[in-house]
């Protein structure tokens, strides 16, 4: 069992940019588990995402926590990575921004 994770800007508002877990998981599992998070929502927080997530939407990356700085202490950024390497860890995550713009381009392909 993996624990989804909602990701947002650092100075943004409510809305996820992506859904996380640590660890490469089963694309089309985690895509029903964000599924299942969103439904969970629905009504309960103004920021839900309605979007019907597939497998098509789920990434393999790799992340590295770098400190924030001086001015943010405690805090840190994740930087994306190309592949496994020194402090780096693995993500499954969903990009909300990539999905919604995959979606996109699928639909203008069968139009």
């Amino acid at each position: 069992m993996f624990k989804i994770e909602t990701m947002r800007e650092y100075e943004g508002g409510p809305e996820p940019v992506a859904y996380q877990t640590k660890g490469h998981v089963d694309k089309a599992e985690f895509a029903a588990r964000v599924r299942d998070f969103c439904a969970e929502l629905d009504g309960k927080s103004d920021w839900f995402d309605r979007t019907e997530y597939t497998s098509l939407d789920v990434a393999h990356v790799w992340y590295r926590n770098v400190p924030a700085g001086r001015d943010a202490p405690g805090c840190y950024i994740m930087h994306k990575c190309d592949g496994p390497g020194r402090g780096v860890y693995p993500v499954t995550e969903i990009d909300v921004q990539v999905a919604c713009e995959l979606r996109q381009y699928r639909a203008a392909l069968t139009a």
